[in-house]
């Protein structure tokens, strides 16, 4: 019965737990900058979709209602004195067809080029924010795992120091020991307890910032799983070659395109601009011409541009270009060195983790053995608790060092454009 009991409040425990995935999904739908950035992806889809629209024909309809004060009339020579009104004093006119541009100096292609880069651009910045906001919820949710080992590390001490107290309690009741065993055993503990005070204290704000990046309750955090996370850590040049396809890059690589494109739309204006259309046209000016409607087919070529403003609007874009072009290369070179940065901490970071261990390991054997020695009274009370401490620093460091070697790796997959998917 005590086993099934047992089974039921581990399956409990686990049902409340809320895993890191849970967390990173929560904190991407409630944050509003994310919010801010697919409303600028959507409104970049649409321009697209209307620059899409210069490929179709282009519908027109005109009418006007012109009213003279004077009718007006023209003689026939051949009838010498005969006038014949030429036009009504008021009448109406309109026009209604469709319009197609033949060609347009590539005007249309560069202006859904343009449009296209656009999209692209906001596409990877809001990729590259979710990657952000991922790796920014990760670190907090590994400082709350820390955070919460630390308190449970020094809440062990605190019980070790306790347990040491009532021992220097009664050793002094038999008279193997001082009172200054005693009383130094208590000065301990009130030093424990003020460190356990501040861990607490930083186990709270841990949780109260990743409650702010998830929108989640801090009540409903205080349960958090472990990640699965596989580390596996490759070559160096690895992750400078994925370096290159991160989000970022490609935002700034579609900038250069948008100026390319710019420069194109900027050129087609030499060009001639060829055109065909239907029309149907209908006016009641003449009375005595008939039909009043007629349909037609009209083509023709329209060129226009004001001195040489093209020419320079050109080559304003093509230095833009160029701007664009050399901060794609600072770029590049900015993110390959926080690569490089981020790996040598990696590895730091691992380094520091197998210390950590190893420490731990000949911790834990050092305090048995000088907890055996105290009771046999081969050993002093302060010989004990420094055993004590240096076993809880041990604990404490361990336990940082391997939440600090996850954020490490989590980073790395980040800044050399991997992503995170916990």
């Amino acid at each position: 019965m005590l086993r099934i009991f047992v089974f039921l409040v581990f399956l409990i425990h686990q049902a409340w737990a809320i895993g890191l995935s849970e967390v990173i999904q929560r904190a991407l739908e409630k944050n509003p900058e994310l919010s801010a950035l697919r409303q600028e992806l959507r409104s970049a889809d649409l321009s697209l979709s209307a620059e899409k629209q210069l490929f179709l024909p282009e519908f027109f309809f005109t009418y006007t209602y012109t009213y003279n004060f004077e009718k007006q009339t023209f003689n026939i020579p051949i009838f010498s004195g005969l006038r014949v009104e030429s036009a009504k004093r008021s009448y109406q006119t309109f026009q209604a067809g469709l319009r197609y541009t033949v060609f347009d100096g590539f005007a249309r292609n560069f202006s859904v080029a343009l449009a296209s880069s656009n999209l692209k651009s906001k596409e990877f910045l809001l990729k590259e924010k979710v990657e952000s906001l991922k790796l920014d919820v990760i670190s907090a949710y590994l400082d709350v795992l820390s955070a919460k080992g630390v308190v449970s590390a020094i809440e062990k001490q605190r019980s070790a120091v306790l347990l040491q107290v009532q021992t220097a309690e009664a050793f002094y009741q038999k008279g193997l020991v001082a009172i200054t065993d005693v009383l130094q055993a208590k000065v301990r503990l009130a030093e424990v307890e003020r460190d356990l005070r501040k861990a607490q204290g930083d186990y709270r704000v841990a949780l109260a910032n990743l409650s702010r990046l998830s929108g989640i309750p801090e009540e409903k955090l205080l349960n958090l799983e472990e990640p699965k996370a596989e580390v596996d850590v490759k070559p160096l040049e690895f992750y400078l070659q994925r370096a290159k396809e991160r989000n970022i890059l490609k935002a700034q690589r579609q900038a250069i395109e948008a100026f390319r494109a710019q420069r194109g739309i900027a050129k087609s204006q030499f060009f001639p601009k060829l055109f065909v259309e239907g029309v149907y046209t209908y006016s009641d000016q003449n009375p005595n011409i008939k039909p009043k409607g007629v349909f037609g087919i009209v083509g023709g070529v329209v060129l226009s541009f004001q001195g040489i403003r093209p020419y320079y609007q050109e080559l304003s874009f093509g230095a833009l270009e160029l701007k664009a072009q050399k901060e794609y290369e600072d770029l590049l070179d900015k993110v390959q060195l926080e690569v490089k940065r981020t790996y040598e901490e990696l590895l730091v970071a691992q380094d520091n983790l197998k210390v950590a261990q190893s420490a731990l390991a000949f911790a834990e054997k050092f305090f048995e053995l000088s907890k055996e020695q105290y009771a046999n009274q081969i050993i002093s009370q302060r010989e004990l608790l420094e055993a004590e401490a240096s076993l809880t620093k041990a604990r404490v460091d361990s336990v940082i060092a391997y939440y600090q070697f996850l954020k490490q790796y989590y980073r790395l997959l980040v800044v050399s454009g991997l992503g995170v998917e916990p």
